[in-house]
């Protein structure tokens, strides 16, 4: 962690940044065994090649003897020779000593850790970043996906029993489909650039086995749980391959619709840094939006909200909707939506004003995600994320299931939380939603 109670030196520019707190870390490797013996900070883990570690605690010192940092990390044993390769986690916050809140009631994190032991803390568990940089191989990866899995089974367990003695509503969410679909669509599909049979044939059939697992662990819970509960498996959306990428704040550039400071520089910079937004008049927002850069709305804006706004909408919408990949001749965009054909309710003007509906294998590369202007308008995807659910709707739907029989034919995600509250009694004013059941 940055250690911010250190104070600039005297000398410190403008841009002084506070330095990181550490522990040391030392190994004392043993090729003979193929082990190494692993000392970080106070705590010592001894590892074969190719084994991961428990939860290894770290206390990060702030101020001696006043203000410590806690933290967990899991240590792999990748490699011994001819290099020495040690994978240490991400840094997750200990939820036995919680130094930032991590549940509501903040106990619940500490009484959980009471019940099963410590666990992950951070927000994607599955280190998937590890997978896409080629620090894990995909066998790799799956160990570590496992161990997510079975911490969250024994979290489930747990969740189990309080709802047995308390009843009332539980909701549990598993991440290992979501996340193990992203990185493993690229066996699955043989139009996908990165397909290779040889690992078609070693991993193609996993995320079938992940949701065979699943169904298992919802036969516990529908067993486990009186007769009359109502129990419903669900996601928010669906998985596709994801083959193509479109910059779309490339587009907008091409398009005259966005302007950069310096165009021999174009592709340098992330965060709208080489964005010129006194000659800007729409912009990309994250992974499916495009906003106006609206006079008296955004900082610089340009553009007159009302008729001028709205024309220039149109044009945007006509222009994407009729682009296509000059690879194969598809539409890269299905449909462009504008948010209030989406969104309602007081929240919806910090929407973007335009939702892209890619078409199917298409998304929004990652360097125009992160507010850059790439000089590739389309390209493959080379990358090991290679399943998505950021294309239009029609084309990656959620499942639905539960042990009471629907009287909508075609439940929307917005239903769920009117038809959940109707079972205790509460009809919400102002929610669009029907019931389901």
């Amino acid at each position: 962690p940055v250690n911010t109670y250190l104070a600039p030196p005297e000398d410190a520019g403008p841009g002084w940044m506070p330095p990181y707190a550490t522990v040391p870390l030392v190994i004392y490797p043993d090729e003979e065994r193929s082990a190494a013996r692993i000392d970080v900070g106070e705590e010592t883990r001894v590892l074969r090649v190719g084994e991961w570690s428990d939860w290894v605690p770290v206390r990060f010192t702030l101020v001696p003897h006043l203000v410590t940092a806690h933290g967990i990390v899991r240590l792999y044993l990748k490699e011994l020779t001819p290099h020495l390769r040690l994978y240490v986690s991400p840094v997750n916050a200990d939820p036995v000593n919680p130094d930032i809140a991590l549940s509501d009631p903040p106990e619940a994190c500490e009484e959980l850790a009471a019940r099963i032991g410590r666990y992950y803390t951070q927000g994607m568990a599955e280190e998937t970043q590890a997978d896409r940089y080629g620090v894990f191989d995909t066998a790799e990866f799956l160990r570590q996906a496992r161990i997510v899995l079975e911490e969250r089974k024994r979290m489930l367990d747990v969740e189990i029993e309080r709802f047995r003695r308390l009843g009332g509503f539980t909701f549990f969410y598993f991440s290992t489909t979501d996340l193990c679909a992203h990185m493993l669509f690229k066996y699955m599909d043989p139009g996908h650039p990165l397909y290779d049979p040889e690992g078609a044939r070693k991993y193609g059939g996993e995320v079938a086995r992940i949701y065979r697992e699943m169904d298992a662990l919802l036969g516990k819970v529908l067993r486990s749980v009186p007769e009359d509960t109502l129990v419903i498996a669900m996601s928010d959306h669906g998985f596709r391959s994801y083959r193509r990428q479109l910059s779309v704040n490339t587009w907008l550039f091409e398009n005259g619709y966005l302007n950069v400071v310096d165009p021999s520089r174009q592709g340098e910079f992330s965060d709208y840094r080489n964005v010129d937004w006194d000659r800007t008049r729409a912009y990309g927002v994250g992974f499916v939006g495009i906003s106006v850069n609206q006079y008296g709305r955004e900082f610089r804006g340009t553009v007159n909200p009302g008729a001028e706004s709205e024309a220039l909408k149109r044009r945007i919408i006509r222009g994407l909707e009729e682009l296509t990949d000059p690879k194969n001749g598809k539409r890269v965009v299905a449909k462009v939506y504008r948010r209030e054909e989406i969104y309602h309710g007081p929240e919806m003007e910090k929407a973007p004003d335009l939702i892209l509906g890619f078409n199917l294998g298409y998304g929004c590369s990652d360097d125009s995600v992160k507010g850059g202007v790439p000089r590739v308008l389309l390209k493959d995807t080379d990358d090991a994320w290679s399943g998505s659910h950021m294309m239009d709707p029609r084309f990656v739907p959620g499942i639905l299931f539960a042990n009471r029989k629907f009287r909508l034919a075609n439940p929307k995600l917005y239903d769920l939380p009117v038809s959940i509250l109707a079972e205790f009694g509460i009809t919400p004013a102002g929610m669009r939603g029907k019931r389901i059941w």
